[in-house]
């Protein structure tokens, strides 16, 4: 059986950006074999990066068909399709996982990229930014396991300081490939074909108006399968850009502390939120300790809901870096709720924020409404 040799040449152009982005081609040249399918170039572009601690990936694709189209194991010329027919063969899914082959690792690392809504012929398909789990993010390549958090974030880390050219090639057959460097999966839409083909065969007599009827009805639940999977495909990546757009505006309702690990809330303090402060209301991001205990359990902020309140010493060193804080720019910053108790539970610390005293932290009643401001771990 006649092989489809696939090579797969990875043109890492690992450059160092300002917004530690990690950036690549994909070239795919594809050639025909014995199933369904033509030959073809394909080119997939992508792109890493973090966004909040957590890891961001895109990818694209553009493709276009070679001078080989195979159906039902007959091969046939480019010239020799008619161009409305050429005009309708199309890609609909790549399914790629690629290698990240790394010169500090001899067994290489892999990732797995969505390739989004692909276009038609020559054209740059559109996808939206997705944030897979840290867990589920870069595998290795021979054992075939996903790296846990830590090793996936130094990997990255790694990637993102290197700069290292590569390349490396794969057999396939009939569109697909599967070892140890990486997947690659083609779907074709030869629909369009096939009504040729049929048309064809039934003018000349090859086959019967019956056996015509037949195959065109096969083609037409072909061609509706496909374009629903487009449609479900399109609906995907809408629904990866809405996530993705929410993210993003939140980007700036928090602040991350690289030195001690700390990501802090960071939302503005409306004026009616300090109106229910001055008059001991509770309100939004003030209230009594234990409804600053519930709500920050509870608060889920820039796609995390792992928020606690901060201790009386996270609080302590918060103070001398509150200029980062766009929520700590105003006076009326003051007096936070920490988790610190003071004996009887009746008492828990709270920060003055602007006390540049030696003992800015005091301790109050449960009952009083005080400032609620939320951290979180992200080490």
């Amino acid at each position: 059986m006649r092989l489809i040799k696939l090579i797969l040449s990875m043109l890492l152009l690992l450059t160092v950006l300002s917004a530690k982005s990690l950036e690549g081609v994909y070239q795919i040249n594809n050639l025909h074999g014995k199933k369904d399918g033509f030959s073809t170039w394909i080119e997939v572009k992508y792109k890493i990066w973090t966004l909040m601690d957590e890891p961001v990936v895109d990818a694209i694709v553009k493709y276009k068909i070679g001078d080989f189209i195979v159906l039902d194991g007959h091969t046939y010329e480019k010239e020799q399709i008619p161009d409305d027919v050429l005009n309708k063969l199309r890609i609909y899914d790549i399914e790629l996982i690629a290698p990240l082959s790394l010169n500090y690792t001899a067994s290489g690392l892999r990732i797995k990229l969505d390739t989004g809504v692909i276009a038609s012929q020559n054209k740059w398909g559109f996808n939206a930014p997705e944030s897979p789990s840290w867990d589920k993010f870069i595998f290795e390549s021979l054992s075939d396991e996903y790296l846990i958090e830590k090793e996936a974030k130094d990997a990255l880390s790694k990637l993102m300081n290197l700069y290292y050219e590569g390349s490396s090639s794969m057999t396939a057959k009939d569109g697909v490939n599967d070892n140890s460097y990486g997947q690659v999966r083609i779907k074709f839409d030869m629909t369009a074909m096939k009504e040729w083909a049929n048309e064809y065969y039934y003018k000349n007599k090859h086959i019967t108006k019956k056996e015509y009827n037949e195959v065109q009805k096969r083609i037409q639940n072909e061609k509706e399968n496909i374009d629903n999977y487009i449609e479900n495909k399109k609906y995907e990546v809408e629904n990866k850009e809405e996530e993705y757009d929410k993210r993003k505006s939140q980007v700036g309702n928090v602040w991350v502390d690289e030195d001690t690990g700390l990501m802090w809330q960071d939302e503005e303090y409306s004026d009616e939120e300090m109106k229910n402060y001055h008059d001991e209301e509770t309100y939004e991001k003030v209230g009594n300790w234990y409804y600053a205990d519930e709500y920050c359990s509870e608060l889920r902020l820039s796609n995390f809901d792992d928020w606690r309140l901060p201790t009386i010493e996270e609080l302590e060193d918060l103070r001398d870096k509150r200029s980062n804080l766009k929520s700590g720019s105003v006076d009326k910053f003051r007096n936070v709720w920490s988790s610190t108790t003071k004996g009887s539970k009746r008492y828990n610390y709270a920060f003055n924020m602007y006390d540049e005293g030696d003992n800015p932290k005091g301790y109050h009643p449960t009952s009083w409404v005080l400032i609620i401001k939320c951290v979180r771990d992200i080490n």
